[in-house]
């Protein structure tokens, strides 16, 4: 690669953007004005209306028996009272924002004719009586209740209000009460409570910014990156500039490294304003916050955290701008641009929330997943506690996929027929039911199509039925929202359902190592999960547990039969019509056998929507795309997830109190390891042999019903 062309290439395409007013918006205004003027008007506004609240008179009801005269003139300071029948609607006053607060008094009644002190019985007139001999007795306490609506600021002020009011006469009522008797109050007090706050002003200071700015920065880091890449790709392609530019003698890898470098130095000029910005507003937030209050936060940096995080946003900038350019590269035009680019942007910022969730803690499997990594060294830099091990790992990792990306953006502009394309691949023509070119088989946008539309019927739908009936919502997730959508997906489509689904024929000679796979597959599956998770999830056991209560026969409230119908037939043919049919189909016609094998896996797991079953999860679902692909039909991965599944129920169910269910339920015995492993791989060896060659990419698109 020419590096003298590459700078030339980076320099045309720097002036270029730097000329676009929107590009300087994004990059410098956005950053450097919007943070301070969003903090000052916002607390400001807030400041004035807590302040117009505090002075101003609240409506308050009073429900029950009367009030004592002291406490009535101190509500009568800044309240307007107004007494309520009990029997009169005050509820729907309340709701109805006619009054701020209710005071509700119960038993015994209180005249409000008199103080408190004059509510207790007489006090000893002699002051040399015994007072531990001599019986003291007083009305009995009784309760006011503060009824408020949350919902609504100004009664959230008003109780706030109340509850002052009443502990202060309290207070003073207690005091007078002690007086009366002549008892000191240290007497009735047993202790006192102080808290001290042993972390420093700095300490406090760095927990606020480890807090907060991690995912700010990700966010507007991949917000920089977006529209340059957009712009350098699809709105070129608008534009007509593109061609010109394949047309000289530059090569396409020259191009990609001129363009994505220029993505790169806007994204990370984005994210360093954006860090300035954020910490110089927080600072001077905190500076006008302190000033009249006693709180100690520093946000003070050295130099060393200043550089870590100009590596780490190098890091989110490198790999944002190689995500970008990939996506938008796939775009006819700026408005499809925008239609790539931000599910990307949502997958690529979405991870790392999981860094700000309460107890959230770093390690090594958050080191290797992108985005999540930088957020956990972002927020470890600044509190002081990141490791050497993490950091590695986390660039690493980053580098990575950042290059994995990049790859993929040269492979684009190498093939003119995907740069350039004349077919329609946006959202448009997933929703056409007429199609001039039908085609066999699904394609990869098909497939996710499918699979968002079913996410998003199981999370909001099928969970719901779930946790209300979990037989008859389980039942209603695997055909109504699973096999069905993907059925009526393909006849809308105009797909060949048959070659779809890989509903080919299964010879009965290939059942006998479909059964050897499954029997030894169990106890691999099952110990390889076990102490990976062990080692992965200190709780696993207890989540292995709760699983087991609640996918039992008890928990189902149905006969034997059923139980077995909805947890073991119901997903083998449901999921494995989606996952091994319509998803692995769509995926061989661009894919490799063991990407797609994987990729269906993966989804496969993911949909399961738990981290402590990802991993068994995509283990079977290897096994049962291997399955599919070899024998080339949907009905050996039908069988084998069909028996796995009814040999873990029949083990857990029939034989609940013998040594394999004590074995494979809690910590597998090893010595289960050799034998699954001889049986496994004897149904592998036994079924590659007698299954004919699975079909190529090429032969199934011709010939789907071959």
């Amino acid at each position: 690669m020419r590096w003298p062309i590459v700078h030339t290439l980076w320099k045309k395409e720097m002036l270029e953007m730097l000329r676009d007013r929107r590009t300087i918006l994004i990059m410098v205004l956005l950053p450097l004005v919007l943070y301070p003027v969003i903090g000052i008007i916002t607390s400001q506004a807030q400041s004035a209306h807590v302040q117009k609240l505090q002075a101003s008179r609240l409506r308050v009801g009073l429900v029950g028996a009367a009030l004592p005269a002291p406490l009535m003139q101190k509500l009568l300071r800044n309240n307007e009272l107004e007494h309520i029948p009990p029997y009169a609607s005050w509820k729907e006053r309340l709701a109805q924002k006619q009054l701020h607060a209710i005071l509700d008094t119960t038993s015994p009644s209180i005249p409000s004719t008199q103080s408190a002190s004059t509510q207790q019985a007489a006090p000893p007139k002699s002051p040399s009586a015994s007072l531990p001999s001599m019986r003291l007795t007083a009305p009995p306490p009784y309760t006011i209740r503060v009824i408020y609506l949350s919902t609504w600021d100004a009664s959230r002020t008003a109780s706030q209000r109340l509850q002052d009011i009443l502990r202060e006469f309290h207070h003073e009522a207690l005091q007078k009460r002690l007086q009366d008797y002549r008892i000191a109050p240290a007497f009735v007090q047993v202790f006192t409570i102080q808290t001290q706050d042993t972390a420093s002003a700095q300490a406090r200071g760095r927990d606020l910014l480890g807090t907060m700015l991690p995912l700010l920065l990700i966010i507007m880091t991949i917000v920089g990156a977006l529209y340059p890449a957009v712009d350098l790709t699809a709105g070129e392609k608008e534009r007509g500039t593109l061609e010109t530019l394949l047309t000289a003698p530059i090569t396409s890898l020259e191009i990609v490294t001129g363009k994505y470098i220029t993505i790169f130095c806007i994204s990370l000029t984005t994210g360093l304003l954006n860090m300035f910005s954020l910490w110089l507003t927080f600072s001077q937030g905190l500076r006008m916050l302190t000033s009249n209050r006693k709180l100690a936060i520093d946000m003070t940096l050295n130099l060393q955290h200043y550089l870590a995080l100009i590596g780490f946003l190098a890091l989110i900038a490198a790999l944002s701008s190689a995500v970008m350019l990939s996506m938008a590269s796939f775009a006819r035009s700026f408005k499809e641009g925008q239609n790539y680019t931000t599910p990307a942007y949502m997958l690529c910022f979405m991870p790392a929330f999981l860094a700000t969730l309460p107890g959230a803690k770093p390690s090594l499997t958050s080191a290797m997943i992108p985005f999540v990594n930088v957020a956990y060294a972002i927020k470890g830099t600044i509190k002081g506690d990141l490791s050497l091990d993490y950091a590695l790992l986390t660039v690493f990792s980053m580098l990575v996929v950042t290059v994995a990306f990049l790859r993929l953006s040269a492979m684009i502009f190498q093939n003119e027929q995907v740069l350039f394309r004349e077919g329609d691949i946006s959202w448009r023509g997933l929703f056409s039911q007429n199609s001039a070119h039908p085609q066999p088989l699904p394609s990869i946008s098909d497939t996710f199509f499918l699979l968002s539309l079913q996410f998003t019927l199981f999370f909001y739908v099928g969970l719901s039925l779930q946790q209300r009936n979990i037989a008859f919502g389980t039942a209603i997730t695997l055909w109504g929202i699973f096999l069905l959508p993907a059925v009526l997906w393909a006849r809308t489509r105009h797909l060949d359902l048959k070659a779809t689904f890989r509903l080919q024929p299964l010879p009965l000679q290939q059942l006998p190592p479909i059964l050897l796979i499954v029997l030894g597959g169990l106890p691999l599956v099952l110990i390889l999960t076990y102490y990976t998770s062990m080692w992965l999830f200190p709780d696993w056991l207890e989540f292995a547990r709760k699983m087991n209560e609640s996918f039992s026969l008890k928990s189902f409230g149905i006969s034997t039969p059923v139980f077995f119908l909805i947890l073991a037939l119901s997903p083998g043919i449901c999921e494995e019509a989606v996952f091994r049919g319509f998803a692995l189909s769509s995926f061989r016609k661009r894919l490799s056998p063991q990407i797609s094998i994987a990729l269906s896996a993966f989804l496969f797991a993911a949909f399961h929507l738990s981290l402590y079953r990802l991993l068994p999860t995509f283990l079977l679902g290897l096994v049962f795309g291997w399955l599919c692909w070899r024998t080339g039909s949907l009905y050996a991965s039908v069988i084998a997830h069909t028996l796995h599944n009814a040999l873990s129920l029949a083990i857990g169910l029939f034989f609940a109190k013998t040594a394999l269910a004590r074995s494979l339920d809690q910590q597998p015995a090893l010595w289960w390891l050799p034998l699954g492993l001889i049986l496994f791989v004897t149904g592998i060896v036994w079924l590659h042999r007698i299954a004919p060659p699975p079909q190529s990419a090429k032969t199934l698109l011709s010939d789907p019903h071959t």
